[in-house]
């Protein structure tokens, strides 16, 4: 053991190394499962603690009676209705104009679905805002403070903020850029030209019943006459940005495992130049009596000397890295949430980086393990077969050197030289002597040349895809109506100022085979959808019963062009 400490100090730089990439690593994977254990644990709780509205209709001038009808369905725990308008906003010493979604609430008392907290102030009265906390951190609002909103017709409208709110569950507007501000329903009617209600919240007492209840709730709809759009539907399990959470943990997971892949080859490297340096004293502890298992003892434990303490650190470095990461994760979703180490997290962390030291060691312990005492004292650091393979011959051609004659009529001494410069020549010599050595290394820098090309060409292959979206989709506006349109009103729109085209589609929610999927009714000539076709051809105007599939529906169904499928809306 001694020895061990001994061979880890000796080289402080070389160490510091080896256990800096091996906490990194730790770092990464204990930060990573305990921010996705603690997201799952935080999204339970929030959902449990904050009545999040299972179901979220559009609705159309919904009388607030209509609640309590709701409310007689036995599936139903807490049925609201609210008054949304959604439009542009400033600061009011500020030019610059965003989006803001105003809920008009009745009773600021009363609300028991998609509660949300007062953080300072106080509930707004006629002619004030309850501003969300993210929007006022981005703009640097406080209460007393004025902003600016733009009504139906465009003309500038201002509000007092008379408080700070926080949604817990809901996106940051850092995330959406809508900012979101609670006032008085008399004051969204108003704008909207309504006597009732656009939007329609609801509470189950079981989320398993989402499906069987949103039927129930249609046909109750149908039956009042409220125009009505089809449900959002939010569950434990899908969630706002669920999706893009997790594609950022899993590309953080690749980058740990990449992280401890490279550590791995750190403590092979250290090890093996280690095992170089010490074939004498290898030759001595044979001599003296020491054999095979004593040299795999000592070589393995060095390298878990190096595992121990990089992985105490990783756990340190990790516990810190997924605090800081869960609080940004939590800021985005307006909560605040409390960090837990994951157990499963430090059991892995443990196991890894204990596990790639052990494994980095082994290959070089077990070469200075078989070294025999003869090979180990005529050992001058360099390989026997030195020379013999193609590569040292190919080396030795481009570094020795070769005589060249002067010409005749100048009396010079002969001179000798290499195709390459002394020290190219020198340093190319050296690589080929240290083969495995040499294939560490440059396996470590190549794989972390291949990660930062790799970051780097996701960026642009994420970019040039959104790019891809916006020339498929050509229209920069939609516009959701409760009933069909006819063709007058499609006509009709163009007519507005600034609208060069307009089509009329249809939309609902169906099953393709046995999939789920959305169905989308699109003109056979559209302009606003340039289709990217991979295989086969767009349906024409009066081909009433073709289907265009997704590549991706289409694969997870088996369909093939000119197949007959079922669809079901």
């Amino acid at each position: 053991m001694r020895k061990v400490v001994r061979d880890v100090r000796n080289r402080s730089l070389r160490t510091a190394l080896t256990i800096l990439g091996i906490a990194v690593g730790v770092a990464g994977m204990v930060a990573i499962v305990s921010t996705s254990w603690n997201v799952t644990r935080v999204q339970r709780a929030l959902y449990a603690d904050t009545s999040q509205a299972n179901l979220v209709y559009w609705v159309w001038d919904a009388p607030t009676a209509l609640a309590m009808v709701l409310e007689r369905d036995p599936a139903v725990n807490r049925a609201e209705l609210r008054t949304v308008y959604t439009t542009r906003w400033r600061p009011a010493n500020d030019a610059l104009w965003g989006d803001i979604e105003l809920v008009g609430i009745d009773d600021f008392g009363q609300v028991q679905v998609n509660e949300f907290d007062l953080v300072t102030g106080r509930y707004p009265q006629e002619g004030e805002i309850l501003l969300d906390l993210s929007a006022s951190e981005d703009a640097g609002i406080e209460p007393g403070d004025t902003l600016i909103y733009r009504d139906q017709e465009r003309r500038e409208r201002q509000v007092r903020v008379s408080g700070i709110s926080r949604s817990p569950g809901h996106l940051s507007s850092a995330v959406t850029n809508i900012a979101v501000g609670y006032v008085p329903a008399v004051t969204t009617r108003r704008l909207l030209g309504l006597s009732g209600n656009n939007q329609l919240l609801i509470r189950l007492h079981d989320p398993a019943d989402t499906q069987a209840a949103a039927r129930r709730i249609d046909l109750l709809l149908r039956r009042q006459g409220i125009q009505a759009g089809a449900p959002q539907i939010r569950t434990l399990e899908n969630y706002p940005g669920k999706r893009e959470l997790d594609a950022l943990i899993v590309i953080m997971l690749l980058f740990s495992i990449l992280g401890l892949v490279l550590s791995s080859f750190l403590v092979a490297n250290t090890l093996s130049a280690t095992v170089s340096e010490q074939i004498g004293e290898i030759a001595v502890l044979k001599t003296v009596g020491a054999t095979r298992g004593h040299i795999l003892v000592l070589f393995i434990g060095a390298s878990l000397a190096h595992g121990v303490v990089g992985t105490l650190l990783g756990l340190v470095l990790g516990a810190l890295l997924g605090w800081r990461l869960l609080v940004w994760i939590g800021s985005l979703a307006n909560a605040t949430v409390s960090f837990r180490l994951a157990p499963s997290g430090v059991a892995l962390g443990l196991f890894v980086g204990l596990g790639i030291s052990v494994l980095g060691g082994l290959i070089p312990a077990l070469r200075g393990a078989e070294v025999s005492i003869k090979d180990a004292l005529e050992s001058y650091g360099i390989q026997a077969d030195y020379g013999q393979s193609w590569l040292d011959r190919a080396l030795q051609r481009l570094s020795t050197p070769w005589e060249r004659r002067a010409p005749a009529r100048q009396r010079e001494e002969p001179s000798r030289r290499s195709a390459l410069p002394a020290l190219p020549a020198m340093a190319l010599r050296n690589l080929s002597r240290r083969k495995t050595r040499t294939l560490v290394t440059l396996g470590v820098v190549i794989l972390a040349t291949a990660a930062f090309l790799g970051a780097l060409s996701t960026k642009e292959s994420v970019d040039a895809a959104i790019d891809d979206i916006y020339t498929i989709y050509a229209a920069e506006a939609w516009v959701w109506f409760g009933e069909g349109l006819n063709v007058q009103m499609e006509n009709l729109l163009p007519t507005v100022e600034g609208v060069r085209s307009a089509e009329a589609w249809a939309l609902v929610d169906g099953v393709v085979a046995l999939s789920r999927a959305r169905l989308w009714g699109v003109p056979g000539d559209t302009t606003l959808y340039q289709a990217a076709i991979e295989e086969g051809r767009w349906f024409r105007a009066d081909e009433w019963d073709a289907v265009v599939l997704s590549s991706e529906l289409a694969y997870a169904e088996g369909i093939r062009v000119g197949d007959e499928v079922e669809i079901q809306a």
